[in-house]
């Protein structure tokens, strides 16, 4: 090919291919600044406490209204996860395995919890989980450098609003 392209054809074929490598690094995660990076591992850790978080209150709250929030929680916060996982392959960046220490330290007190105790543990970490979350994702509408990461926090604030207030409305007893 760069036989028939001559040595001017060789040339612009070679500045073609240097000008695209940018392209290919945006692409494997490389143009992912540091705060894109942490908002998603963030973002991850919370989801996926969430996600165990409600599956435990499916399973341990004595109110209907707390089985309820747990389930509508968990089911939402898994589709948004599995959205979250393969935009972060995309853009290459590694998610936690697990949630933080101090979601872990959470599950572990709702999995001693009963009864009414759970219902209030659980509903009491559900509203102050999702003001941090509503905070970040709003933080991320606006300081993201990466525009998927910016239409994910975008696309998904709506929930964690729609989840803090059903949380703050869940009667207590």
């Amino acid at each position: 090919m760069i036989r028939l392209l001559g040595l001017g054809g060789a040339a612009l074929v070679a500045t073609l291919a240097f000008n695209s490598i940018p392209l290919l690094a945006a692409t494997n995660g490389n143009a992912v600044s540091k705060e894109d990076r942490e908002f998603v591992r963030m973002a991850a850790q919370t989801g996926s406490a969430e996600t165990e978080a409600g599956e435990l209150a499916q399973n341990s709250a004595r109110s209907d209204a707390v089985r309820e929030l747990g389930r509508r929680l968990s089911q939402e916060h898994a589709q948004a996860n599995k959205e979250l996982e393969s935009l972060a392959a995309r853009l290459n960046i590694e998610l936690p395995r697990q949630p933080d220490p101090k979601h872990r330290g959470d599950l572990q007190a709702l999995l001693k919890a009963t009864g009414a105790e759970f219902d209030r543990l659980y509903v009491g970490q559900m509203i102050r989980d999702h003001e941090m979350a509503v905070k970040l994702f709003e933080s991320q509408t606006k300081r993201a450098r990466n525009p998927e990461l910016r239409q994910y926090a975008e696309k998904h604030l709506p929930m964690l609003k729609g989840h803090l207030k059903m949380a703050k409305s869940v009667p207590m007893r």
